[in-house]
């Protein structure tokens, strides 16, 4: 196996675990252990551990804003219809890890904020670089809708998606993001 193939490896393996174990519970020797890599080929491809969580984050959110972004441009230019589908992008998202073994653990970037405070850490530039982005497409999208207040209204989508996340993984509940869909209508209807 080759050092990017590794890599990938102990990636794969350390966001499985951060998802569902948090990142202060998961240790390096658990990752390079079921990653059946040597600690030496973690330390060859990140610093630390925060180096590896700040990775594993960086990757994740790459994966989840291309395949909202994928869905987003399915639905054409009208901007009603690309904000609207950012909620189906997340509904599938939901459903698919409700539906996976081991259910679905939540969101890793507001885990990342959660377990990561202050400004200086890289985990936490990712996690809240990762949300920003969401609202930035928000705040675009409402821009072209004319609305009043751009910002608040991508404030107010986000927090719908965020709750909407939240609630599926505390309750296994696959209807939050479409209920949180249908508030984002009235929100963006009336905006």
């Amino acid at each position: 196996m080759g050092r990017a193939s590794k890599r990938d490896l102990v990636l794969d393996t350390a966001e499985d675990l951060f998802s569902r174990q948090g990142f202060a519970a998961t240790g390096i020797n658990q990752i390079t252990r079921e990653a059946g890599v040597a600690s030496m080929t973690l330390y060859n491809n990140f610093e630390n551990k925060d180096a590896l969580v700040a990775a594993t984050l960086e990757r994740r959110s790459i994966r989840l804003l291309d395949r909202v972004l994928a869905t987003v441009e399915k639905s054409g230019t009208d901007p009603r219809a690309r904000v609207l589908a950012v909620f189906d992008a997340v509904d599938q998202w939901v459903a698919g890890e409700l539906a996976s073994p081991g259910g679905f653990s939540g969101c890793i970037f507001l885990k990342a904020a959660q377990e990561y405070e202050g400004p200086s850490s890289p985990a936490r530039r990712v996690a809240l670089d990762h949300k920003q982005r969401i609202i930035g497409f928000f705040e675009q999208e409402a821009r072209r809708l004319e609305v009043s207040d751009p910002a608040a209204i991508a404030k107010s989508l986000h927090l719908l998606i965020d709750g909407a996340v939240t609630q599926a993984q505390l309750f296994a509940d696959g209807e939050s993001v479409r209920r949180a869909k249908d508030l984002a209508e009235l929100i963006v209807d009336r905006g």
